[in-house]
């Protein structure tokens, strides 16, 4: 076992030799000159691309725009557009929490409050429901 091993890490070395010795002119071997990893290939600078920045009259513009556009909002009780909500990953296992409606205030106060149980001994002794 141990000598098939030797013998397949010869092959390997041989072949590896083999695949990097070629000949020169003449008829003599010779190894590739190896480079250090640290050298690197030239290569031609990227152009530098800067992001068209607005100029100063389209920022007052716009700051004004959108100062008149709230302003507005906030005369005539406009609620703002509705943010985006945070979306699951589609699995069938996971589901969205559900809300619950909130009552209305006034009928809340009339309501009776479901008691749930505060101890395991209440929770057992609750009536069971029929089949």
């Amino acid at each position: 076992m141990v000598a098939r091993r030797i013998f397949g890490i010869a092959l390997a070395v041989a072949f590896a030799l083999l695949t990097t010795v070629r000949p020169v002119k003449g008829g003599v071997w010779s190894l590739p000159k190896l480079t250090h990893s640290n050298k690197r290939a030239p290569t031609k600078p990227t152009p530098h691309v800067q992001k068209k920045e607005p100029s100063a009259w389209e920022k007052l513009n716009a700051g004004t725009k959108k100062f008149f556009t709230n302003l507005g909002n906030a005369l005539t009780l406009k609620k703002s557009p509705p943010k985006r909500q945070r979306t699951l990953p589609y699995n069938s296992w996971i589901k969205p929490p559900k809300e619950e409606p909130k009552p209305n205030w006034f009928t809340a106060l009339f309501q009776k409050k479901e008691q749930r149980p505060q101890k395991p001994s209440d929770w057992i002794g609750q009536p069971r429901p029929s089949p």
